[in-house]
This record gives structure tokens, sequence and C-alpha cells, in this order.
């Protein structure tokens, strides 16, 4: 069976995705900001309340379609029960159905909980992605960013994970921790690359204010590397990917050729993503006259507020923020994803005429590339990515 093409125009009828956020967690990590709780997990309830909210979901929907992906996130899902698991993934399939070839089903899971027996029932559930947060294969990083695994159960994860029968598997690292560097960052990913992991995810570390790591910087402790060295290390990653054969595809995502995320891609390309669970967010559009328009939502982000809203139906107690976004705002959006992928984005008339002229001035101090209908950040751009939005937009 073939995959579908990721490269379908957003002016096409866009591909789907489902994303369900997992809220619950053995503990919070200091640099964590996600929705999430350590409370003991309602299973079954849990399950049933993302399962009544799709249904209303689909409802409110014009014209459904099926999924090419499913994501289900955390928090940490690897702690759902493989029962609910399996539930979920009939479910969906009964709901909104699967799009011809092969559907992209993800798993996320941490190392510390992965054992053969629970790989394999995830597999047997439906899931034939697995997303795994290693993070760093240093017994002290590790133990600076608040994870309960070790390097050697890592490495274990990711046997168990192929014993089972998982072919397409994602390790994420976080790199820019102070004190670590350059060479610390690149044996991280050498100790990935040696797995052989079809997909590597590079997360900068972010200090986000309303987290532990937060207060820490608050009160003044340096936790994250320079801004130079960041840009040193950045490149050195990316180059060290290249030779693997694993490019970046994406600012902080690199794969086998074929193995890019077709879900995250649907966040990248603008496509059209149902998101379900507490604190999920999503995204719908469409266009009439030429002239897309969109929503946005966020849910409550508290999980027994939301499994009693959503058990009872009511999306409106569900939602904790929703945003109707004009053709304008969806033209906007469209940059500030679009740039963070390497190809980068076909420009669509609307679009030049929109923010051409500030373009024009981005190519001209080299961070913008303009050829063939796309634009794409150059590498300088990519290093300065964030300025180069700025820029495009205001």
């Amino acid at each position: 069976m073939q995959r579908q093409s990721q490269t379908e125009s957003t002016a096409e009828r866009p591909s789907l995705g489902l994303y369900v956020h997992f809220p619950y967690c053995t503990k919070r990590c200091p640099y964590c900001d996600f929705t999430l709780t350590t409370r003991p997990v309602p299973h079954e309830r849990y399950l049933d309340a993302v399962l009544h909210e799709l249904k209303c979901r689909i409802e409110a929907l014009e014209r459904p379609q099926p999924l090419v992906s499913l994501y289900v996130g955390g928090g940490t899902p690897g702690l759902w029960s493989p029962s609910a698991l399996r539930g979920l993934v009939e479910g969906v399939g009964v709901l909104l159905g699967w799009a011809e070839g092969t559907p992209e089903i993800t798993l996320e899971a941490n190392p510390s909980e992965l054992t053969f027996e629970l790989a394999s029932a995830w597999r047997e559930a439906g899931f034939n992605r697995l997303s795994l947060g290693v993070q760093s294969f240093d017994a002290d990083t590790l133990t600076r960013l608040g994870r309960e695994h070790s390097p050697e159960q890592a490495r274990s994860a990711v046997g168990w994970a192929r014993a089972a029968g998982f072919d397409n598997i994602s390790v994420d690292l976080i790199h820019g921790l102070a004190g670590r560097g350059v060479e610390a960052a690149l044996a991280d990913l050498n100790a990935a690359l040696e797995l052989e992991p079809e997909h590597i995810s590079l997360y900068q570390l972010t200090i986000e204010p309303q987290t532990a790591f937060g207060a820490r910087a608050k009160r003044g402790e340096v936790l994250s590397e320079p801004d130079e060295r960041l840009a040193e290390l950045y490149e050195r990653l990316a180059q060290r990917l290249e030779e693997a054969g694993r490019p970046l595809y994406e600012v902080s995502n690199a794969a086998l050729p074929g193995f890019e995320a077709r879900h995250n891609r649907l966040y990248w390309t603008l496509g059209q993503y149902l998101a379900v669970g507490a604190g999920a967010h999503g995204l719908l559009w469409s266009r009439r006259a030429e002239q897309m328009s969109g929503v946005r939502w966020s849910n409550e982000r508290h999980p027994e507020r939301y499994m009693r809203a959503a058990l009872n139906g009511a999306l409106n107690a569900v939602e904790e923020e929703r945003h109707t976004l004009s053709h304008e705002a969806l033209l906007e959006e469209q940059v500030l994803v679009g740039l963070r992928l390497f190809e980068g984005f076909e420009v669509s008339p609307e679009l030049r005429a929109f923010v051409g002229e500030r373009a024009e001035a981005q190519v001209k101090a080299g961070l913008l590339i303009d050829e063939e209908g796309r634009w794409r950040a150059s590498e300088q751009g990519r290093l300065l990515l964030d300025a180069l939005t700025f820029k495009l937009l205001t």
C-alpha cells in the first residue's frame, strides 16, 4: 500500500490528522510546561471522554474525512492501559476511518516504562510509530533534566520496540543545557545514531516561565548555553545528521528519506487537525470564494473538569478558548509554520501580495530564498528564524 502524498497544496482538500492529548505523568520534569497531572490514571473514563469529544467534533464538521495520522502525545501516553489504547485506535477508526494507504499511528513513550510486553501490546493495538523521550544518553544530564530512566534503559527501550515489530522509531534529544557544550551534544546524537532510529527530534532547551527551570532562572541561575554556542552546536548537529543520512527536514527534526513525521507535517504545511483531550489544541479551516477562514481551539486543561464536560457532550464547556482566524491570519500562519521546513512552502499569489515587499527585502538580506514559486529560509535565515518571520509579518 502506498503512502499518501505529503505535498498536497492547501488550495486542495487538505489531509486530516488527529491529536489526542494524554495528560497523565508520573512526575513533571523541570523544563516541562505541558498540560499534565501526576494523579492516578482513570483509564477507561478518560478513553470514554476522548471518544465522546471526538464524536461531537465530527458531528460539527461539514464534511468529515478519513485520517492520514493519529498522534497520541502527553504527558506520558505509555501509562495508558493497553486495552484503552486499543479501544482508542478502534474507536477512532469507527468514527472517522482511515485514508487510503498506511496511516501513521504514533504513540509517545518514555524509556522508563517500556518493556517488550508493553511494546508488543501497543503494536497489536495498531500503533506503527513510536516516539521515545530519550533526551540524553548521559546519566548526569538525565538527572539534571529530571528524567527517570538511565542511558542503558534508553538503549534497551529501542531494542524492545524493534523486537516488538516497530520499524518506525523516533528518538527525542534535548540540547543546550548549560555546561554541556557542543561535544556533549554530539556524543548524545552519536549514541542515538548507533541505535539506527528512522527519525530524530533535536529540541533546544527552552526555559519557560511557569516551570521549575523558569523559577530557577528568575533567581539568576544560568541553565542554558549562550546564544553563540547554541548556534555552533546546531550547525554541528545538522552536519552530523547529514553525514548519517538523516538530514534535517524541519528546524528540529531529521529523518531517513520517507520517514518524515506525517502528522507533524500537517502542522508545518497548514494542514487540518482535530485535537481532543485535556489541554489539546486543534485547527480547522475552510475556503469559500477563494478566501480561507479557520478556527483554532484549546481545551480545558484540568482533566477532571475536561472529562465531565466531554462526557456530557458539551463542547462549549470542553473548550477553554476558541478563536476565529481570518484569511490574513491564516496567511501569517502559513509563513510562521512553512519556514520551519527546509523545503519551504509554495507561495500563492495572495500570499505574495500580502507580504511580497517585505519578502523581497529579506531575499536581499540573504535570509530568504525565493525560487520556483517557493519561499524557504536560507542557512543563515534558519539560524535567525524568529527574526526572519518577525520581519516578514510586521
